[in-house]
């Protein structure tokens, strides 16, 4: 729903504009690039930042968002060679995605400086900071012509992070339904337990309802699908032992 993103970036304009943020000043976000599969020309999985998707939702590779002062977001888009689309079908424009998402500009990622100088920005607030989990720093927006505006980059990762604890009532309603097709899917995890031969039932059947159901096609975390003794340890990785009968399961999986 475009109303959501729009809902997140208003807030996060708000928060800006209460904390003395200048009105030529925009954020910046970084989206994720794909992840090679070591040496190969295949790909994981495409997973997007999730600062990113919070503010704009655009499930893409490569792309930049700006909210600017007012509240505005801006997308930047990947430009991509003519020859793509024989293997991608249709390329992403910006006049496609501005389309999609409901954001008020679009423009291609090499034309940020531009875009910036069209728009009267001059301070851009970019993300630096760690994840407390992890201990792995959140990526920084970087582009090229990024030396034609004023980078800060002491605001915007703890002006995120507040926003993103308070969750909006679109926020709710979807988390809500997530979280219902994940029961119902440990519900038909459960049922195949007495014929179970093997741990990767359970994780197998889940996957197979949430993505049926629920479209969930990305998992939240690695799945625990531990029987026996193997349900003491604390992350298992194993999901492949044979399940006998009486033994306790423990099944650790959330939809995402």
């Amino acid at each position: 729903d475009p109303a959501m993103y729009q809902e997140q970036r208003k807030r996060l304009a708000d928060k800006m504009k209460a904390d003395g943020i200048p009105a030529d000043a925009a954020a910046l976000i970084s989206g994720e690039g794909e992840v090679p599969r070591n040496y190969s020309d295949c790909t994981f999985l495409f997973r997007q930042n999730g600062y990113f998707m919070h503010q704009f939702g655009y499930n893409q590779p490569d792309a930049f968002g700006a909210i600017l002062a007012d509240g505005r977001g801006v997308l930047f888009i990947a430009r991509l060679p003519e020859e793509y689309a024989t293997w991608m079908g249709p390329l992403p424009t910006p006049e496609s995605v501005k389309a999609a998402t409901g954001v008020e500009e679009c423009f291609y990622a090499d034309e940020i400086p531009a875009a910036f100088e069209k728009l009267g920005v001059k301070t851009v607030h970019t993300m630096n900071g760690v994840n407390s989990d992890s201990g792995k720093p959140v990526t920084c927006a970087k582009f090229k012509g990024i030396e034609t505006v004023t980078i800060k980059d002491d605001y915007l990762f703890e002006a995120l992070n507040t926003i993103r604890v308070f969750k909006t009532q679109k926020e709710i309603e979807l988390m809500s339904a997530i979280n219902k097709v994940s029961s119902l899917g440990h519900v038909a995890s459960m049922k195949a337990g007495p014929t179970a031969k093997s741990e990767h039932v359970f994780e197998t059947t889940f996957m197979h309802y949430t993505y049926l159901n629920g479209g969930q096609r990305d998992v939240s975390y690695g799945y625990i699908c531990a029987t026996g003794p193997r349900c003491a340890i604390l992350h298992y990785p194993g999901n492949d032992q044979p399940v006998k009968d009486g033994e306790i399961a423990l099944l650790d999986m959330g939809g995402s």
